[in-house]
């Protein structure tokens, strides 16, 4: 693993393309706080329900799963909302795995990037994810 050069190199690009992406995010230090198991942006937009979040970037655990390294998630402090966010969005439901004892488990929603587009060399996959997060924006308004 570790002369693997190809991880930090991708790993790289993929921080790089979550940069690139032009939209407005919070700026509140609760949403720029940067994990272990992701990398990635709160979405700011009035039309987003307060108790819904929108974000972009690399989950670890999801693409660990077999799924795009890039993705936009929509999840609700409320679970009874994920049926409703998975029919308007189009998205999978995702649970993550509580390793502490008896803490629930989160769940959340997610949309992943077209895996062709990261094997076409001459499309703009910052623009691909740009355009995505305002589709589902749309949707949400």
């Amino acid at each position: 693993m570790l002369s693997n050069s190809n991880v930090p190199s991708l790993v790289s690009k993929l921080f790089n393309i979550v940069e690139n992406v032009k939209v407005e995010v919070k700026k509140d230090k609760a949403s720029v706080e940067q994990y272990p198991d992701f990398y990635g942006y709160y979405v700011k937009e009035k039309q987003i329900p307060n108790e819904w979040d929108v974000w972009f970037g690399v989950d670890f655990e999801i693409w660990a799963s077999g799924r795009s390294p890039l993705t936009i998630q929509i999840n609700s402090d409320n679970d009874e909302d994920i049926p409703k966010i998975q029919k308007l969005c189009g998205s999978e439901k995702f649970e993550y795995k509580n390793e502490v004892e008896n803490e629930e488990v989160i769940i959340t929603t997610f949309i992943e990037l077209d895996k062709n587009l990261f094997e076409n060399s001459n499309k703009n996959i910052a623009e691909a994810l740009e355009i995505r997060i305002h589709e589902i924006i749309d949707k949400i308004k």
